[in-house]
C-alpha cells in the first residue's frame, strides 16, 4: 500500500472511531463556553500570523479551521487553511471540569499557497526561478491543551501532512503544522 492511500485510509478510520465511540457514550454539547479563538505566537514572530478557531462538540472531541498569510517575503507559505478535528483522551489534574483539554491527537487537511523553486533544464544548463505553487493535502499531529478557570487557553501541538497536489509535489512534499498558541474559550 503506497503511502497516500495509507494516510486516507489512516485518517478516515481515526475519524470514523473518534466519531463512532464518541456519538454513543456522549451527548453533544449545547451549553457552556465551547468557542475558542487563539493565536499562534512563534509563528507571529516568525513572520506568519495564524489564527484558529475551535469548537467543542463532545466532552473529547472538537473541530476546529486555523487560517494563515505571511507578511515576510522568506516564509515558505504564503497563506494556509487548516481545518482539523481533535480527539482529547488523556487530561492532567485540574482540567476535569474542561471539556476539550488534555493530550489529544489531530487529523488535519492543509489547503496552502506556497513559494518554491522551479528548475529547468536546458542543454546542459540548469535554470533556476521562484514560483508560486498551490498545496493540499491530509495530516496527523499531537498536542496538549490546557484552560484556566477564567477561560484562557494555551496549547502546544505539532504535526505534519503530506502534501497530495502534483503541482508543487515534487518541490514541497510535506506541510508542518506546529505551534504555541494562547486563546480565551467563550
Amino acid at each position: 500500500m503506497n503511502v497516500k492511500k495509507w494516510m486516507l485510509t489512516a485518517a478516515a478510520l481515526l475519524l470514523s472511531a473518534s466519531f463512532s465511540s464518541s456519538a454513543n457514550a456522549q451527548q453533544v454539547l449545547t451549553e457552556g463556553p465551547l468557542n475558542e479563538v487563539k493565536i499562534n505566537l512563534p509563528m507571529a514572530l516568525a513572520g506568519n500570523i495564524e489564527l484558529s478557531y475551535d469548537r467543542i462538540l463532545l466532552e473529547d472531541l472538537s473541530l476546529g479551521v486555523a487560517a494563515s498569510a505571511a507578511w515576510e517575503d522568506s516564509y515558505p507559505y504564503k497563506y494556509a487553511v487548516m481545518p482539523y478535528t481533535r480527539w482529547f483522551f488523556w487530561k492532567h489534574r485540574g482540567q476535569d471540569e474542561f471539556p476539550g483539554a488534555g493530550f489529544f491527537i489531530e487529523v488535519n487537511a492543509g489547503f496552502f499557497g506556497c513559494k518554491y523553486t522551479k528548475n529547468t533544464t536546458v542543454g546542459l544548463k540548469i535554470d533556476s526561478e521562484d514560483a508560486n505553487g498551490f498545496g493540499a493535502g491530509l495530516g496527523l499531529g499531537i498536542g496538549w491543551k490546557w484552560i484556566s478557570k477564567s477561560g484562557f487557553v494555551g496549547e502546544i501541538y505539532t504535526g505534519a501532512g503530506r502534501n497530495f497536489v502534483s503541482a508543487t509535489k515534487d518541490d514541497v512534499p510535506a506541510y508542518i503544522r506546529s505551534g504555541i498558541s494562547l486563546g480565551y474559550r467563550f
